[in-house]
């Protein structure tokens, strides 16, 4: 496919990629107007005039039963803004309905309707400073229409294909908008939230649309700061969504094993560098499907074809939440960096309360959870904190057994893959579990009975996860300065714990147990005694499952956030024969 039709994000710094209204720019909405003549001012004074006189006399007989003076200057309003546009009537009008918008009552609906339907966008910043003056007055008196009137302003940071090359301006003028007539908007900020939830572009829509309207969310948080929280948790809940379709969509494919030699899907095809999304119009996906031209049977039945129906749906959903989380990544990067220091901790709150109440519970998502991840290795501090939560989740008594074993997964997957984790933490976070794994088999040994072992599931899930940990990180467990081995003194006692009468290595998940018997005796930690696995059954929870969040991320346009603060997996060295 060519490069043009290729979306990308900039890879640029987020005051770039969402920078406040442009609109004090030369021509702009603060420039003083140039100097007409004293004959062209009093031609436009005397035409305001008569425009005030005009609405009023529309207004006045039509309480007194004479409609057809309103409705005509309904027609002459469409007329002028959306079948043949002149900005300078537009502007007198805004003014002179400014004038004599303490006139308007109940019966001026359908003037309202007229008034928020004006063609004020496309025109010069001129007309934009006498429109929303206009509306001002128009919500002052008319309090009814507030809803209506952002309604009309939120939809102009929808995605219009016609609109592309000159999208940027009109969403600067509806930004200044917003800003300033928030002020006299009674209730303003909760409103205003529900018109945005309500426009929110549907998952089906295109990627322009979604890049269009989140952009414009996140501008909206620089003059709205206390819209913050609300308005990057909805982000994060169309996240979500669509990480868990894809997901989802990912793992139907991989069961049509006869589909999948014809597929070659390939995101980014395009390697020349980022495009405007402004300047790149998204008319088809950028990946390569199975056509008649590379089929083996070109009558192949409607199953054989199903899998490419889904790869486009998987193709198309992975761009959208590439260039989602750049996006909001680019903007955490940006006020992190440029905020206070209570604008960092309200900004530090509401990544932890989007975690723990919607992340943490999302299963199996597949991308999302590396915002947090990023966000996090900003200050030692957000790593410990988010240790000491992941382990107060998982150890704790009262906690539900789904949000133990989400915790577990988070935690093992967490503390093996970030690179940027101190040996402190890493250590306290080992030390912490092996010591409840230790405590429990001295407090419960003479209690176990052979077919008891779902009694027992909290054990297992801290097991598995200091044996998941162990596979990663166990070169940091031994101090090799003498020549030999010296492992931790903590670290040897999983050796008790592994051998323990609770046969951990029978219950817990197989990949993990495979994989940490093999390390642990190729390193010469332990020779663990082999068991077949045995999955614990217990129909109230999940079972004990090998699913872990940070597992390798594969999105190419947001990746390069995670350079430097992943641990990739690193392969056992070999050793020689004399050491074998």
């Amino acid at each position: 496919m060519p490069a043009s039709k290729s979306m990308k994000i900039k890879s640029v710094r987020y005051n770039a990629i969402v920078s406040r209204p442009n609109l004090a720019e030369k021509n702009s909405l603060f420039e003083k107007p140039q100097a007409k003549s004293e004959d062209e001012s009093s031609i436009r004074k005397q035409e305001l005039i008569m425009m005030t006189r005009v609405i009023e006399d529309a207004i006045k007989q039509k309480k007194e039963g004479n409609k057809s003076p309103f409705y005509e200057l309904i027609r002459q309003i469409n007329d002028i803004s959306n079948v043949n546009p002149n900005p300078k009537k537009l502007r007198l009008w805004c003014l002179a309905f400014s004038r004599i918008m303490h006139k308007f009552d109940a019966t001026c609906s359908d003037l309202v309707y007229t008034l928020l339907n004006f063609n004020w966008t496309n025109h010069d910043n001129n007309l934009a400073i006498a429109y929303v003056m206009m509306l001002a007055n128009l919500v002052a008196v008319y309090p009814s229409c507030t809803e209506a009137m952002l309604e009309m302003l939120v939809q102009n940071f929808l995605y219009k294909e016609d609109e592309v090359s000159k999208m940027e301006k009109i969403h600067g003028k509806v930004h200044y908008a917003i800003k300033t007539l928030l002020p006299s908007i009674p209730q303003e900020e909760k409103d205003l939230f529900h018109v945005l939830y309500r426009e929110f572009p549907h998952k089906r829509e295109s990627l322009g649309a979604y890049i269009v309207y989140v952009k414009n969310l996140l501008q909206l948080i620089e003059y709205t700061p206390s819209l913050q929280h609300k308005i990057l948790t909805l982000i994060f809940e169309r996240m979500i969504e669509l990480d868990t379709e894809v997901q989802g969509q990912i793992d139907e494919i991989e069961d049509m094993e006869e589909g999948l030699n014809k597929l070659n899907i390939d995101l980014h095809t395009s390697q020349d560098g980022s495009t405007d999304f402004y300047k790149s119009k998204p008319e088809e996906p950028d990946f390569e499907i199975f056509n008649d031209t590379n089929a083996d049977n070109s009558d192949s039945d409607i199953e054989d074809s199903a899998p490419i129906v889904i790869a486009v749906d998987i193709a198309n959903g992975i761009q959208k939440l590439d260039c989602i989380i750049k996006l909001v990544l680019d903007y955490l990067d940006y006020s992190h960096k440029n905020g206070t220091r209570e604008q960092r901790t309200k900004l530090t709150e509401t990544i932890f309360t989007i975690f723990k109440e919607s992340i943490l519970y999302t299963i199996k998502s597949r991308y999302i959870q590396f915002i947090p991840f990023w966000y996090f290795s900003l200050d030692k501090l957000y790593a410990s904190r988010f240790i000491k939560l992941l382990l107060d989740k998982l150890i704790d008594d009262e906690g539900k057994e789904i949000t133990r074993e989400a915790a577990a997964q988070y935690i093992a997957s967490y503390i093996a893959r970030a690179k940027y984790l101190d040996d402190d933490d890493v250590m306290q976070c080992m030390r912490a579990l092996i010591g409840w794994a230790k405590n429990y088999v001295s407090a419960h040994k003479n209690l176990i009975h052979v077919r008891d072992e779902s009694k027992h599931e909290k054990f297992y899930r801290i097991v598995q996860t200091v044996m998941y940990v162990f596979c990663f990180r166990w070169r940091d467990f031994r101090n090799t300065t003498s020549g030999n081995n010296i492992w931790n003194e903590e670290i040897k006692e999983l050796k008790d714990i592994v051998e323990s009468v609770f046969c951990p290595l029978k219950f817990c998940a197989e990949n993990t147990v495979k994989m940490f018997t093999f390390i642990a005796k190729s390193i010469g930690f332990m020779t663990c005694k082999e068991y077949k696995c045995t999955k614990i059954k217990n129909d109230s929870v999940l079972s004990m499952g090998e699913y872990f969040p940070f597992d390798p991320f594969r999105l190419k346009t947001s990746q390069t956030y995670l350079e430097g603060l992943y641990q990739v997996w690193e392969e056992i060295p070999e050793k020689s024969d004399e050491e074998e």
